[in-house]
């Protein structure tokens, strides 16, 4: 029986996270922790694996037991605890995994494979993360948003996978994921964790941006534009026009390309064959990344969303507004790399929008999101939209892209073929 009783829970002595949490779960039981983005499910799970209190400077008051002895106690003497931790970043997920004892499992996989990870999309590195964690059957197994990356495909291999696990009743499993809807034939226990510090109200209203004023339609065109990765050819002779106030989405399989050409389309991977040529050469781009955290540069989220308003001289009421319509204005003071990835993804696309660009892709931006998120995020591609931006929205997100792009594409075999 795994057991917890968290009374509370605060970081850097501040106001808690989160109060009063039981969980109680059987071996072959899984636990879904719900709740909005933000409002602590990932300091659960923290709480569980060690971290907090032992790593991160947290304040902890509570108990965590795993067959009737403190979790701390179990493993010394005896059979070692096992506790696997997958977590929501797959680029961060896979240097825990190497430092909690998977390093061989992961190392033999690849080579098996003939791949690097390093060579591997987001979706990928979660597949095979989340294989690898399954394949150890440890007594504990926490997974943080393991659906955020995850194609039709590779989620139907994960439910198997727990579901497989289940039937062994080899351990517990506890999972935090928006997703909720795919997994509810499987879970046993749920609870829901509320944030008592910050009340969210859907905010439906874009900041006022600048509109663009251009003498033609299309802002950037790619002419038979082909790229190679690692020896693989990935893209194969693309055609693509960006109109001025268009929303292109782009879907595909995990691995397909989708991430590279978003790349090409804003200029920071230079094609092995074609073009990309701008209307303009002064046109801005940006790219809001499925990594946010590889974009932050500040140590709080104040100075994150200035710093590129300030290099470009945006009025701060824009970055203001950004803030206000992505709800994370009452985030200011902390830092950003301690955020759930759901506000993480949110403060990545208030300073990329911040210098006010013409051309902007979103790589996955509803991951980590709830409902709340999800429709500011809408919103605001939607007025980015209505301002005149050129916009390509990657996403596995089939609702998004059905309702509100102008036109979509599947990226498959390298070519784009156009849905209907």
């Amino acid at each position: 029986m795994f057991q917890a009783e968290i009374e509370r829970v605060s970081y850097n002595g501040g106001l808690p996270v989160f109060e009063n949490i039981s969980l109680k779960i059987k071996p072959g039981e899984t636990a879904l922790l719900c709740g909005s983005t933000g409002c602590g499910k990932t300091t659960f799970l923290r709480c569980v694996n060690g971290l907090i209190p032992d790593i991160m400077p947290a304040e902890f008051a509570g108990n965590i037991e795993w067959r009737g002895l403190p979790l701390r106690a179990n493993g010394d003497g005896g059979t070692p605890l096992k506790i696997r931790t997958v977590l929501q970043n797959p680029f961060h997920a896979f240097a825990a995994q190497m430092m909690n004892g998977g390093r061989a499992q992961l190392m033999k996989m690849f080579k098996n494979h003939g791949k690097s990870f390093y060579d591997l999309s987001a979706g990928q590195r979660q597949k095979a993360l989340l294989e690898n964690a399954f394949k150890s059957k440890p007594d504990i197994l926490l997974l943080d948003e393991p659906l955020a990356h995850l194609d039709e495909a590779n989620t139907n291999r994960f439910l198997e996978l727990l579901q497989f696990r289940k039937s062994g009743k080899t351990g517990v499993t506890i999972i935090a994921e928006h997703r909720d809807r795919d997994l509810s034939a499987l879970i046993d226990v749920q609870i829901e964790i509320k944030n008592g510090t910050h009340e969210s109200v859907i905010y439906p209203i874009s900041p006022d941006f600048r509109r663009i004023d251009s003498e033609g339609d299309d802002l950037a065109v790619l002419t038979n534009v082909s790229v190679k990765l690692a020896g693989v050819k990935i893209l194969h002779g693309l055609n693509l026009t960006l109109h001025r106030g268009e929303t292109v989405g782009i879907t595909g399989n995990n691995g397909c390309g989708k991430t590279t050409l978003g790349r090409v389309i804003l200029k920071r991977l230079k094609p092995d064959h074609g073009r990309v040529e701008y209307r303009d050469r002064n046109i801005k781009t940006a790219l809001i990344s499925e990594n946010p955290v590889s974009q932050f540069l500040c140590g709080s989220v104040c100075d994150e969303t200035a710093f590129s308003a300030q290099n470009f001289q945006t009025p701060a009421e824009i970055v203001n507004e950004l803030k206000r319509c992505l709800e994370i204005n009452h985030l200011d003071a902390i830092s950003p790399f301690i955020l759930s990835h759901g506000q993480q993804v949110r403060v990545s696309a208030a300073a990329g929008l911040a210098h006010d660009p013409d051309i902007i892709v979103f790589d996955e931006p509803f991951q980590g999101q709830d409902n709340n998120g999800r429709e500011r995020m809408s919103c605001l591609i939607k007025g980015l939209q209505k301002a005149g931006r050129g916009i390509v929205v990657i996403s596995h997100d089939a609702d998004f892209l059905h309702k509100s792009v102008d036109i979509l594409y599947k990226l498959e075999n390298g070519e784009l073929r156009e849905l209907n």
